[in-house]
Parts: C-alpha cells; structure tokens; sequence
C-alpha cells in the first residue's frame, strides 16, 4: 500500500497547481486555482490519505478502527495542524453535523 499511495501522490503532485500561484484565467475565461490538498484512497484496505499543501507533512485514518454505527456522532480533524503524520485515526473527535 505504501507503495501505491507514494507512486499516485508523485502523479498528483506533478500535475497540482502550486500554492500561491496567482489566480489567472486561461484562454475563454477558465480560471486556474492552486492546489490546496491531495487526497487518495485505499478502498481494498480501508485507508483514507490526506495531504495539505501547506504542511509537510501526511497522514491518513483507517475505516477498520470506525465500524459502521448510525447512532455515533460524526467526527473531525483539524488537518492544518505540524503534528498530524501517519494514522491519526485515534486522534478524531467526536463533532456537531455539519447540518
């Protein structure tokens, strides 16, 4: 798995806008933005992966440490934070729906 995200993030990586690009239009009006996160996702291994661009660092959370249960809470994140890296899945909190 490490694998397969490290080879699709390089292929994100090399088509992202980078951050602080300024906002342009090209041609007929199409507006380019920079690229804010990337994200993958392991549907075979329950992994969900998520990089900012304007951390270092990345991190993901694992669907197999939430069982299904429409009775809990959802749960947050703060993905801005330096100290976010690898699994942080025992690091979400409980949150109010977003609406």
């Amino acid at each position: 798995m490490q694998d397969s995200f490290a080879t699709i993030l390089a292929a994100i990586r090399s088509v992202s806008v980078p951050f602080g690009t300024p906002y342009n239009k090209l041609g007929d009006g199409f507006p380019v933005y920079n690229t804010e996160y990337r994200t993958v996702c392991d549907l075979s291994h329950g992994v969900y992966g998520f990089e900012l661009t304007t951390t270092p660092n990345f991190f993901w959370v694992e669907f197999g440490d939430f069982p299904p249960d429409k009775n809990k809470s959802p749960m947050s994140l703060t993905p801005g934070s330096l100290e976010l890296t690898g699994n942080v899945s025992s690091r979400l909190k409980p949150a109010q729906p977003p609406f």
